[in-house]
């Protein structure tokens, strides 16, 4: 689980993501790849938890091993740069891709709009 702050104020579970990040569980966003978030908050508020030692792809496949980990995390802020939601960057090392390749991560109530969603319009 990785995210940012939401846009607005309340209490909220950690299920369902967004486009703040949140509970996204994603397979490949492992030692390598590169996460990038929305800012939606001055500072933006980041915070990681939940490390999964082995998992399917996204909360649909429900099964993941949660473990003990240590975790190191680099920061960039890329201004002036719009971001709808989570974006991930897998070099060609990464995961199960022979070429530097992206994930877009799109979260919903409803499988097929959110696959809608994640196309290009």
């Amino acid at each position: 689980m990785m995210g940012v702050a939401r846009n607005e104020d309340g209490e909220f579970r950690t299920r369902p993501p967004g486009m703040f990040g949140g509970n996204i569980d994603v397979r490949d966003l492992s030692s390598g790849a590169t996460l990038y978030l929305p800012v939606l908050n001055p500072g933006a508020l980041f915070s990681a938890g939940d490390v999964h030692a082995a998992q399917g792809d996204g909360e649909v496949c429900i099964n993941g091993m949660e473990c003990p980990a240590e975790v190191e995390l680099r920061f960039q802020l890329h201004k002036q740069q719009s971001l709808s939601g989570p974006l991930i960057e897998l070099p060609s090392r990464a995961g199960n891709f022979s070429q530097d390749s992206w994930i877009v991560v799109e979260s919903g109530e409803d499988a097929i709009a959110a696959a809608r969603a994640a196309l290009p319009a």
